[in-house]
């Protein structure tokens, strides 16, 4: 097949070749290093394959100019690229074989959002990137039925990304460059959604909240204090990477695309204190202070 990529990815013994692109509408990847030639191999992903899927492009030898059109072609097929990484197919919020038959009546629609900027201050600082991500839900039971709709993009700012800032996302200038958020579209998609939800979310009604009418009378709830994640008292962290990490969901950190798919996914898991989707004590909390939600 004719493959929209060949990359040359860096590897403990030297560079390796990762070729990418569509095949019958599926996205494909092949690597010439020795696992990647194995039967295995060809069926799994090496470190290599996860690297330009998971934007580690510290780790890919391209220029910029191909860096922003891989990025561009991955942000493009960001579905393919989360069954590649194991995200869709092993996970019950965005595999289709769990979407259960209910009456509209029952169901709303939620909208989960993550945002990286060039800084904490949302007064001097940008957006670089964005995720939203919209899910149908049951009203009853609190069960997320799937994710229906993805978007993201990364946004050039108007000075260059801080190296930090670069370091710990894997998002840098070059990749940006160009780039700019559909506004549009994420309007039309929280325009949707009865209740937002973002981990952290004070960050993001900070930055969200400087646009005029994105956010205005969306309850938005915070899901690092909602759902109880530890038993009272417990002074474990609640930090995404980490709640991931507990509950074997996989996660591509500081990205947003990476942080929306986590987050749904988090909240789908049955509780262990409850018997009931992390997802219905959110449900439970907008319920109690919004008046917006009638819980059956």
């Amino acid at each position: 097949m004719n493959y929209a990529f060949e990359l040359s990815v860096v590897g403990n013994a030297g560079n390796y070749r990762v070729q990418l692109g569509l095949g019958e509408g599926t996205l494909v990847m092949r690597c010439d290093c020795q696992f990647g030639r194995t039967a295995k191999g060809r069926a799994s992903l090496c470190k290599h394959r996860r690297a330009v899927l998971e934007r580690d492009y510290g780790a890919v030898s391209a220029d910029r100019p191909a860096l922003r059109r891989l990025d561009a072609w991955l942000e493009g097929h960001a579905s393919g690229v989360a069954k590649l990484l194991g995200i869709e197919g092993n996970a019950a919020a965005l595999a289709p074989e769990h979407s259960v038959d209910v009456a509209p009546a029952q169901t709303g629609i939620a909208a989960c959002i993550d945002i990286e900027t060039t800084g904490i201050d949302a007064k001097t600082h940008e957006i670089i990137e964005i995720a939203v991500g919209l899910f149908p839900y049951h009203h009853s039971s609190g069960a997320i039925l799937g994710i229906q709709e993805l978007y993201s993009s990364t946004a050039e700012p108007a000075i260059p990304i801080p190296p930090a800032v670069s370091r710990l996302t894997s998002i840098t200038s070059g990749l940006c460059t160009g780039k700019v958020i559909a506004w549009d579209v994420v309007r039309r998609m929280i325009s949707q959604a009865d209740l937002l939800i973002a981990h952290n979310a004070e960050f993001e009604r900070r930055f969200l909240s400087r646009i005029p009418g994105l956010i205005d009378g969306k309850p938005l709830l915070c899901t690092q204090t909602v759902p109880a994640w530890h038993a009272r008292g417990a002074k474990a962290s609640r930090r995404l990477d980490l709640l991931s990490a507990q509950h074997q969901i996989p996660h591509i950190s500081h990205r947003a695309y990476g942080d929306v798919i986590a987050t749904v996914l988090l909240v789908s898991v049955t509780s262990p204190a409850t018997g009931t989707p992390y997802f219905r004590q959110i449900l439970e909390r907008v319920a109690a202070k919004h008046s917006v939600l009638q819980l059956d």
